[in-house]
């Protein structure tokens, strides 16, 4: 008879803490004002910049307003391209980017 401890899964442990891993959040970021279809169905953002504002545009919100002060040089980075005193080169920094020019609003023209 197989003993149960063999079939149990097996649990993983990281070496970093949640508070250590850059952008770690616990809540899920929906702008329902900008975008009330969702990211994901709105059409301006692929699969994956969707996931990413979902799980970690809160965190993005709290360093780009100064609520939550960057924890490691990738968010000092992203602090620095959130107050415009940079280019955005990472991942995180291009999507935010793209959030806040498409959360601006798209430029209405009038035919008269």
């Amino acid at each position: 008879m197989p003993s149960q401890s063999s079939q149990q899964p097996q649990i993983i442990q990281y070496s970093q803490t949640p508070e250590n891993i850059s952008f770690a959040s616990h809540k899920r970021f929906f702008d329902d004002i900008h975008f009330p279809k969702g990211f994901h169905r709105c059409g301006d953002f692929t699969q994956k910049e969707a996931e990413i504002l979902v799980a970690f545009g809160h965190a993005m919100a709290e360093l780009a307003q100064g609520k939550r002060l960057p924890c490691n040089e990738e968010e000092q980075n992203f602090v620095d391209v959130a107050q415009g005193n940079a280019l955005p080169t990472s991942l995180y920094e291009r999507i935010w980017s793209k959030y806040c020019k498409l959360a601006q609003g798209k430029p209405f023209y009038a035919v008269l």
